[in-house]
């Protein structure tokens, strides 16, 4: 698998898709979600991640869970690309821009504190 640092962002932004996927899942909300990522290639890969299975090699563990996640909630989840780092073009003016901000720093807080996940993968 490579370790846990292998394709950090790529897994990360999988990851975030991911706990989306679980409280959506697990609340039992209604409706459609939709779930802005700035990472294209996530974005891309779930749009047929369900039909590729296990040709997908990077962070496989992670796509199992998403794949049967979003079987169970249809296509009333929805992926979205947004182009993020707003921060870096200049300025953090709208409201997606300051929530993937925050989202970005969390994400790098959390990546150095949290614990393997790979344990509580239960649909491999």
């Amino acid at each position: 698998m490579g370790g846990l640092r292998t394709n950090r962002s790529y897994r990360c932004e999988a990851y975030g898709l991911l706990a989306g996927l679980r409280w959506a899942h697990t609340t039992n909300i209604k409706g459609t979600i939709t779930h802005l990522l700035d990472n294209l290639g996530v974005v891309r890969v779930f749009q047929d991640c369900d039909s590729r299975g296990s040709s997908l090699v990077t962070s496989q563990d992670v796509w199992d869970e998403i794949i049967w996640l979003k079987r169970q909630l249809g296509g009333r989840y929805v992926v979205n690309w947004e182009r993020g780092h707003a921060e870096r073009r200049g300025a953090i003016t709208r409201r997606v821009d300051i929530a993937n901000h925050l989202a970005d720093g969390l994400a790098d807080a959390g990546y150095e504190a949290a614990a393997d996940l790979r344990s509580s993968f239960t649909h491999a």
